[in-house]
């Protein structure tokens, strides 16, 4: 150790002394040639003056030097240049900006491949198929709204039918949503295709010729997208209907393009290794269209993987797939739109291993405008497999019928330069006004300007810990006890008409279809139809028993060997036990049921999961359902499956036969014919056969439901057990059914949310979680004290419409409850149960009053104790007993009266209505919202997002600078930018946030086409010293003034100043110009009104003045400043040329635009 330290001392602090000094002499910013040969030349004068003095050009020491700086020079700036591609503001290397990018987890985005719909207007089948009227329309061209042709959307509907899967028919879509506020639907074409289902076409497009393909999409969370490319699947399109009729673009049939072609790469990875990198060097694959799939080993298809969303912050680690999903990749953009997959590092996600095919789109990367123009009739041929199982073709020829603006180019380095610095400010959510200034630039490389603001603020933050009635962020309990529960016997309607036989049988196949399936309807059938009686003791023998079934066979009790047959091998009412049929059970004589357990327990019910009687469905019936009376089928079960764990001994009382709620082929053929002759017509249905059938117009009786003379032809008008009918007036039909409605009130205390549209699913239990109206057992029992033995739930149907047309809230339409939602109610007779009606009736009625709430009638419930109610008015004899004023009502009748002690005679009453019911009820109402409601429960802010496009923006300003000559371009509508921007914006904004794009708009100034009080003339003083010519000079001021108002350089609602522009036009003009002076083009406009102009928030201000708006000028005297321009009023429309110029004329015209004297700040904001 001495030895070490005496040398440091001596040695080494001397030399880091010399290095020191070395330093100190050097100088550190030489960098170029020049100076770095100076350098060393003053270095070897300092340091060997004595010993070099050889400092001529030609010595061979100063050639060296040369070289050494060369070589310095060269090394400085390399090392420069890779500082710089180390900082993202000065990285000038595509591959080192998106590098830098991702650090702060930018993700670039790549090209954008225009993309849109093609209405189909005309379709060719080779297929021999025949229309309504017996036409073959096979190889004949049927147009979309042919004018020509009375029956095109018959033959049209029908040509479609024939290339669609048998599942699958027009008005019967494989997929059903709303996009764009446009109900859609989702058909697919049973097509013969192997490969990929996409078909290609060629279009020029702004002069280039361009491939597109047509795709297969999908409807998903209210957008349209393109499906995994999977060979032999095959095509689909949509309908949409906008209600504006057939003649309208958004009206009709549908196919989906994108530019580009589909291509593939396979490739095997040997074993499973953390964030493995495959790099797929194909240029152009543009931004969304990558899919991956696992293959096997002889190359198909296997497993499709996730693709992570490509937004900022998301990765293979961290991302917001559902926690489920493990098979998953990321996307990461590299130079020239190549892409690499980076997988998962095994504890996040698969490692993958194993054969592998990445499917992308490579498009052109261009960013340009579709015109309708563009595409028009463009036609491609679809084989497909007809319902004969013959290959068929189908020719499609289809148009563009609304403008595409959503290409686009790729990032460029300077926009990924300014946007990741401000995604990451961002952090990858939309909650503060800033966010919304800036995600939606960042997220869409296709927007050039972009300006957010609130429309509207509503409610309180779901956020905040309140009682909230609609039950939105939980679970909504709440118990009253002024419920009001009745029974309404109505006769609904709804109106039709139709024009084709086609119209007609769309209007059976869906809405008279739902008639069948109505709730309402199914518990007039409860409630009105003979339900057989089981006379003796028929028991169930239970053979085996699953989660949530039975089978078994009947038997006579105490006797299992004597094996019972049902359904039409019995003569007695077994006969009735079918599929589809609901029977009552009783226990045995002392004992309950176990509901869930499937036994019976000695004593009496009332515990949780006890019953006193239990109702199942039979789910099928093998046979005779005796098995020959043997009993059990040759595997152990039993040849009858009952819906409901009902055990052995248990006694079968009460049948309601099978009620079929669906239309057979044969009577929906007998309805359309019916239909179609305008024939007045009702349907009843005979539940001991199980079968509709028609009621003929002669032996029709309109009047209250009456099985008597069901089915009775004599042609005496007679038959009155229609449960639907049909009347028509000979131009429109309107369709009446008979229904049982059950309402459920809330006297005052209570107000009730429901939305029918919404499904809650319990993830414990996968069932839906049912709104739901409770009567508790805590009430009485109908006619007795003592309290009711359970709970009774009612599920909550719909809402119920006031006259104003809005949701009455204090009230609800309920249905016999279905637990496990397998189309089987609980208890029929749950009513029954609770009111009990055909006892002591005089009892079971509640009142309500006709009152006028703002200009609308409304019911209101009035309490039982206001009135006397008995049979007829013949059981009060002595009226003077009563107070003046005391309501009566007398059921019999269905009349209303009140004693007048003046007259001591009861009076006529009107304005009430009593209906059968129970008022009182103590009961528990339950709201479940779903998971995304309790998020976003309603929407509380609306957010305006303000666009300007790039295609638009570049379309407008060609149109300026061809002088306005052609059609002024057509803004985006709002539905193509909902549906281009918001799939990506809606999975980052705030969950109570809704965000609504509308298109920017231009305000022109100065030239033709501006409002007059907006038109000028720029008066340039000319440097007479200068050489350039007067029209040189013209030319170079709008081309500055052009440069002056670039998209870039301004914002919605950002005021012009002249001034500004005045300083700017100098700058750039000098030494030429002297002096640029605006003065307004009509003379009756005050000098200088033009040196502020303020525009909407929604607008942008942009020049449309030309050479024609230059005057050069000697000097800027009054007389020169004096306004004598030429006002241009009117610019070319879409149909032509019409322009109006008047000369110093002040025309007024109403505008959002002003110009001012006064100060004022330039600038957007969010609020």
């Amino acid at each position: 150790m001495p030895s070490n330290d005496r040398q440091n001392s001596l040695l080494v602090n001397d030399t880091w002394q010399k290095i020191y000094r070395t330093f100190s002499q050097a100088n550190f910013k030489s960098y170029d040639f020049d100076t770095i040969r100076r350098t060393l030349i003053d270095y070897l004068r300092l340091n060997y003056s004595e010993s070099f003095n050889d400092y001529i050009e030609s010595s061979e020491y100063l050639a060296l030097i040369d070289l050494i700086s060369y070589v310095a020079q060269s090394i400085s700036y390399r090392v420069d240049l890779n500082a710089r591609e180390n900082f993202i503001d000065l990285a000038e290397r595509k591959e080192s900006v998106l590098r830098l990018a991702r650090l702060i987890s930018f993700q670039p985005k790549r090209n954008i491949a225009g993309s849109g719909q093609l209405k189909i207007t005309s379709i060719t089948t080779t297929e021999s198929v025949v229309d309504a009227n017996g036409n073959d329309i096979s190889n004949t061209p049927i147009l979309w709204n042919d004018v020509t042709n009375s029956a095109w959307q018959e033959q049209f509907n029908a040509v479609l039918n024939s290339a669609l899967p048998r599942a699958q028919t027009i008005g019967k879509p494989q997929a059903t949503g709303t996009v764009g506020g446009i109900t859609t639907d989702q058909y697919r074409l049973n097509s013969s295709n192997i490969g990929l289902p996409s078909q290609s076409f060629s279009r020029n497009i702004n002069g280039l010729a361009m491939d597109f393909e047509i795709v297969p999409v999908a409807l998903d969370e209210g957008f349209v997208v393109e499906e995994n490319p999977v060979p032999g699947n095959s095509l689909s399109f949509i309908y949409k209907n906008d209600g504006r009729g057939f003649s309208s673009n958004s009206t009709g049939y549908f196919f989906t393009f994108k530019q580009g072609e589909m291509n593939s790469t396979d490739f095997t990875i040997d074993s499973q290794l953390p964030n493995t990198i495959v790099s797929v060097e194909e240029n152009g694959i543009n931004n969304d269209d990558v899919f991956l799939f696992k293959t096997d080993q002889n190359g198909l298809l296997e497993q499709a993987w996730t693709k992570v969303p490509a937004i900022t912050g998301n990765n293979v680690i961290y991302n917001s797939l559902a926690n489920n999903i493990t098979e998953q990749y990321a996307v990461v953009t590299k130079t020239n739109d190549q892409i690499d997959l980076v997988f998962s590092d095994g504890t996040y996600g698969t490692m993958p291993v194993g054969n592998f095919r990445v499917y992308y789109r490579q498009s052109n990367g261009l960013s340009y405008r579709i015109q309708t123009s563009d595409m028009q009739n463009v036609s491609f041929d679809v084989e497909y497999v007809s319902r004969n199982n013959q290959i068929n073709t189908l020719t499609v020829t289809a148009s563009l019928t609304s403008t595409v603006t959503n290409a686009a180019q790729s990032q460029s380095i300077f926009d990924i330069k300014t946007q990741a610095p401000q995604v990451y400010y961002a952090n990858n959510r939309m909650i503060t006004p800033e966010d919304y200034q800036i995600i939606p630039l960042t997220q869409n490389p296709s927007l050039a300007k972009a300006r957010s603001q609130v429309r509207a603020i509503s409610g309180t933050s779901r956020f905040l810990d309140v009682t909230d009635p609609t039950g939105v962020y939980s679970e909504t309990d709440i118990v009253a006890d002024d419920g009001i529960l009745y029974r309404d016997i109505v006769t609904e309607s709804f109106d039709f008409s139709f024009t084709t036989r086609d119209d007609a049988r769309k209007v059976v196949t869906s809405s008279v279809a739902d008639l069948f399936e109505s709730s309402a309807v199914k518990q007039f059938y409860y409630d009105n139809f003979a339900r057989p009686q089981i006379a003796g003791l028929k028991t169930w023998y239970k053979s085996t028993q699953t989660l949530n079934q039975v089978t078994g066979y009947f038997t006579e009790q105490g006797d299992d060997s004597s094996v019972l047959a049902v359904g039409t091998s019995s003569i007695s009412n077994l006969s009735f036990i079918t599929a589809g049929a609901l029977l009552k059970f009783e226990p045995t004589s002392g004992n309950h049921f176990m509901t869930e357990l499937g036994t019976q327990m000695t004593g009496t019910a009332g515990h949780p999961g006890s019953a006193e009687i239990m109702w199942t469905k039979v789910v099928s019936v093998d046979g005779d359902g005796s098995n020959g009376g043997q009993g059990n089928l040759a595997d152990g079960t039993g040849p009858i499956i009952l819906s409901d764990l009902i055990p052995t001994d248990a006694e079968i009382k009460e049948i309601i036969p099978t009620y079929i709620d669906s239309i057979s082929s044969e009577l929906e053929t007998a309805i359309i014919d019916k239909i179609v002759a305008f024939k007045n017509f009702g349907l009843g249905y005979n539940n001991t056969t199980r079968v509709w059938y028609v009621i003929d117009e002669e032996d029709l009786n309109t009047g209250d439901f009456d099985l008597t003379n069901g089915q009775d032809k004599t042609g005496a008008g007679l038959d009155a057990s229609w449960m639907i009918r049909f009347s028509t007036n000979g131009l429109t039909y309107t369709v009446y059914n008979r229904a049982t409605q059950y309402i459920f009130q809330s006297f005052s205390r209570n107000k009730f949310y429901f939305d029918e549209s919404v499904k809650a699913i319990d993830p414990e239990t996968g069932l839906v979680i049912k709104d739901s109206v409770t009567i508790l057992k805590s009430n009485t029992k109908p006619d007795f004290v003592s309290n009711l033995t359970f709970d009774y739930k009612w599920q909550i149907v719909k809402n119920i419409m006031g006259a104003d047309g809005y949701s009455d809230t204090r009230k609800l339409q309920v249905g016999l409850f279905d637990g496990d939602d397998d189309g089987v109610v609980d208890n029929p007779d749950l009513f029954k149960l609770i009111v009990s009606p055909t006892t002591d009736i005089s009892e079971k009625y509640v009142y309500f009053q006709t009152v006028t709430v703002n200009g609308f009638e409304q019911l209101n419930p009035v309490n039982t104790t206001e009135f006397v109610t008995v049979s007829t008015e013949a059981d009060i004899t002595n009226p003077s007993i009563y107070a003046d004023g005391q309501k009566f009502y007398f059921f019999t009748d269905d009349e209303f009266k009140t004693y007048s002690s003046a007259t001591r005679v009861l009076e006529s009453l009107t304005g009430y209505t009593a209906k059968l019911g129970r008022q009182s009820l103590i009961y528990k109402y339950n709201h479940g919202a779903p998971r995304d409601r309790r998020l976003d429960p309603s929407v509380s802010n609306i957010i305006d997002c303000y666009v300007m496009t790039k295609s638009y923006d570049t379309d407008f300003r060609a149109w300026l600078n061809n002088n306005q000559l052609t059609a002024k371009p057509a803004s985006p509508t709002v539905s193509e930018l909902n549906t281009t921007y918001l799939p990506t914006l809606n999975q980052l904004k705030s969950v109570s946030d809704t965000i609504i794009f509308n298109p920017g708009e231009y305000v022109l100034l100065f030239g033709k086409g501006a409002e007059s009080s907006l038109q000028a003339t720029f008066k340039v003083v000319k440097n007479q010293s200068t050489a350039v010519s007067d029209n040189q000079i013209k030319s170079n001021l709008i081309e500055a003034i052009n440069g002056y108002f670039s998209v870039s350089l301004w914002d919605f609602g950002d005021t012009f100043y002249f001034t500004e522009l005045a300083a700017y036009l100098h700058n750039t003009l000098a030494p030429d110009v002297l002096s640029v002076v605006i003065v307004p083009s009509s003379a009756t406009t005050s000098f200088g009104s033009l040196f502020e102009i303020t525009v909407d928030g929604h607008q942008l201000p942009i020049s449309s003045a030309t050479v024609d708006n230059v005057q050069i000028i000697s000097s800027n005297t009054a007389e020169q400043l004096k306004a004598t321009g030429t006002v241009v009023s009117s610019t070319v429309g879409a149909t032509g040329t019409s322009t109006n110029a008047t000369t110093g004329v002040n025309s007024t015209i109403s505008s959002s635009v002003s110009s001012t004297i006064s100060s004022g700040s330039s600038g957007s904001g969010y609020y």
